[in-house]
């Protein structure tokens, strides 16, 4: 395995992820792993999921992202994050949402486990620790 860059939270900043993609040039990355958030707050949606998808990015769902596209609902949202989200939801396309809607939640590969935790208000006690197929951490 090469080097891998891990990268989160780009919240549709293409101008940010593509600065971010840049300098990483010079480390020879191999593979660059998202682990999440990658939609909500900033302008281009579209254009930072068709980054990740042309770099094929390995990525995984965070919970902006699964609001946008109507997974989890945004109740435990402030009210910033839901007034984004919104209209986020508006301006993605449908294959980009299509897309963020197949991500997986949890990913594993070269012995690591990657995952963005979705928590409710109400489960306190799984905030702690997660199920992956058996094994908790």
């Amino acid at each position: 395995m090469g080097k891998v860059a891990f990268i989160s939270d780009i919240h549709s900043n293409l101008v940010a992820l593509n600065a971010v993609l840049d300098d990483l040039k010079q480390f020879e990355i191999m593979e660059i792993w998202n682990l999440g958030d990658t939609i909500g707050y900033g302008p281009e949606p579209n254009g930072v999921i068709q980054k990740l998808r042309e770099i094929d990015a390995t990525c995984i769902l965070g919970n902006h992202d699964a609001a946008a596209v109507g997974i989890i609902d945004t109740e435990n949202f402030n009210p910033v994050a839901k007034l984004a989200i919104n209209w986020t939801a508006t301006q993605i396309n449908n294959s980009h949402s299509e897309w963020l809607k197949k991500l997986p939640q949890i990913h594993e590969q070269h012995g690591w486990i990657i995952t963005c935790l979705l928590y409710t208000s109400d489960a306190a006690d799984e905030r702690s620790s997660v199920d992956l197929g058996g094994r908790r951490i």
